[in-house]
């Protein structure tokens, strides 16, 4: 099967269930390049607002911190988060996540894109 969103290649989508706040780690590789992403979820009693942070750790590897993901009707980007390049084809994230306040346990909704070649 091959899905689409937009011109964009869905190259990976699914749902996983994060527990004990521990991170989530996703590896693959894309047309011979290896990429590798942690998630973490993350509370911030001094900001309240729920965002999505970013810190590249290598060539191939992001963190990615979703901050105060605490609501059963859902947090995440409007728009598909750009991650990177891979052979001139963006690679973004498009993520939803649902938890209850009083849970450590996050759904998280997931779906990676790759974008047409530039011209």
């Amino acid at each position: 099967m091959k899905i689409k969103c937009g011109e964009s290649d869905v190259i990976a989508t699914g749902s996983v269930i994060a527990y004990k706040d521990n991170p989530l780690e996703m590896r693959f590789s894309i047309e011979g390049s290896d990429c590798f992403f942690r998630i973490f979820f993350k509370d911030d009693d001094t900001n309240k607002s729920p965002r999505i942070d970013l810190k590249n750790i290598s060539t191939s590897g992001t963190d990615i911190f979703i901050v105060n993901s605490f609501t059963a009707f859902g947090t995440g980007s409007p728009v598909p988060i750009e991650l990177g390049e891979i052979n001139e084809r963006k690679l973004s994230l498009s993520l939803r996540v649902y938890s209850i306040s009083s849970s450590n346990e996050k759904l998280l909704h997931y779906t990676w894109l790759l974008s047409p070649a530039s011209e």
